[in-house]
């Protein structure tokens, strides 16, 4: 990965694995843990998490009202997460992702 960069959050899924890093607005893919290439998240934020399940990757960040999301690990979007909290962890299974905060009750899911 990019040395210059605080990563916080790794996943792998369809083949890829995917990065996400802290105050930026940079993630990376790689089809073999070894070689990575950058791609852009939708917005800088402190992305501390990523998750894959579903054919779709999931990405959060600490006091993020956001969530960016991608089908391939390259190109992302955001969606929108029911309140602005300090999203810590996202995980996927059961058919649902769901996202944890510190410091506070509120849960995301996304089906």
């Amino acid at each position: 990965l990019f040395r210059s960069q605080n990563w916080t959050g790794l996943t792998y899924g369809s083949g890829k694995y995917v990065a996400v890093a802290a105050n930026s607005s940079i993630a990376a893919y790689s089809n073999d843990g070894v070689n990575w290439t950058a791609s852009t998240l939708p917005s800088a934020s402190q992305w501390t998490s990523v998750a894959y399940g579903n054919g779709t990757f999931v990405g959060v960040a600490y006091n993020g009202a956001n969530a960016a999301v991608s089908s391939d690990g390259v190109t992302w979007h955001t969606e929108a997460m029911p309140a602005t909290e300090p999203w810590t962890a996202i995980t996927y299974g059961q058919n649902r992702f769901v996202a944890v905060a510190s410091n506070t009750t509120v849960t995301a899911v996304r089906v």
